[in-house]
């Protein structure tokens, strides 16, 4: 009966050390998902930035050729 209560007790002892390590695993994951969302918000607005930027180097690049054509035709 003694041995019986022994193996219980060790496999209690184990599922509560796996519970600690399964919590800590736990919070480690949810600060993983906002580095995750943080990351996706960052590129969502470099993004943005970038087809400005584009945007912006096509009207310059339209400008120059009018500016080319308008000198070429003087």
């Amino acid at each position: 009966m003694l041995e019986r209560f022994e193996n219980l007790q060790n496999d209690y002892d184990a599922l509560a050390e796996t519970h600690d390590e399964c919590s800590a695993l736990k919070e480690e994951h949810n600060g993983c998902k906002q580095r995750v969302k943080t990351l996706e918000d960052e590129r969502n607005s470099l993004s943005v930035v970038n087809r400005d930027q584009a945007s912006r180097i096509q009207e310059l690049e339209a400008e120059v050729a009018r500016t080319e054509s308008a000198l070429a035709a003087t």
